[in-house]
């Protein structure tokens, strides 16, 4: 899909002063800069993952107010529960994202959306996938705020079309710098408390977590949906707690 012609001049010499910037600290704000002469958004900003590694910040400028939720709670746990990050961790072969298609069924209504998403002031998201040095792989996300409209398939069709330019761009910047790993971490107390879940309840209460209704978590552990609520009942009881939202907050320790 190509832009106007104003719009794609724009997009051609904003992405010329973006090559030229590669290797030096500002070239992520430029590559958003060209990005925003295609399709606006409010926030460009970018994670890496390992495994199920703590995530390493790759680019993060948000307003001070709300740093730490989106960079200080989302690399210490709120990134076990992120859409983008269970794509990578399922090996995605896709070099675009678009959360309105990962995301699970119910994840508008999860405590997740609500305490994480909504705090940080965001709506939609896009991303692009970088595949990096060291068995790294990048997202690099074009976030829309709270009060904005959902993207539409045009710039979803838009921001996709230039996928394969913006993905060999980053990998070029960010292999050259080869990000740094985090910090080890030691477990939380809350890691602690649910230790006592058996693997099967600690994996639904990720799928709880991440926005999926029962009978999404049952169609994923091709069990019933009744073996899905005696699961989720045995959790409240060994956590003694009663709600998603105690759930929410013993999980991600906020």
């Amino acid at each position: 899909m190509i832009p106007p012609q104003a719009e794609f001049q724009r997009w051609n010499s904003a992405l010329a002063e973006a090559v030229r910037l590669i290797d030096q600290p500002c070239f992520p704000a430029a590559l958003g800069r060209a990005l925003q002469c295609l399709v606006p958004f409010h926030m460009f900003n970018g994670f890496c993952y390992r495994g199920s590694e703590p995530p390493i910040d790759l680019y993060n400028e948000p307003p001070a107010h709300l740093a730490p939720i989106i960079v200080d709670a989302y690399l210490t746990r709120a990134y076990l529960l992120d859409p983008f990050f269970a794509e990578v961790q399922h090996g995605t072969d896709k070099q675009f994202l678009v959360m309105q298609e990962v995301a699970p069924d119910h994840f508008m209504q999860s405590e997740y959306f609500r305490k994480h998403y909504e705090l940080a002031e965001l709506f939609d998201e896009v991303g692009y996938v970088l595949r990096l040095n060291d068995g790294l792989t990048g997202v690099l996300s074009l976030c829309r705020r709270t009060g904005q409209s959902p993207y539409s398939r045009q710039d979803i069709g838009a921001l996709r079309a230039v996928a394969p330019l913006v993905c060999s761009l980053g990998e070029w910047h960010w292999n050259s710098l080869r990000p740094k790993a985090s910090e080890p971490t030691t477990p939380s107390a809350a890691e602690s408390l649910m230790s006592v879940l058996t693997p099967r309840e600690a994996e639904i209460v990720r799928y709880i977590l991440r926005g999926h209704s029962t009978e999404s978590i049952a169609l994923h552990l091709s069990i019933s949906q009744e073996t899905v609520k005696v699961h989720r009942k045995n959790i409240y009881k060994k956590l003694k707690i009663s709600t998603q939202a105690e759930l929410f907050a013993l999980f991600i320790a906020l």
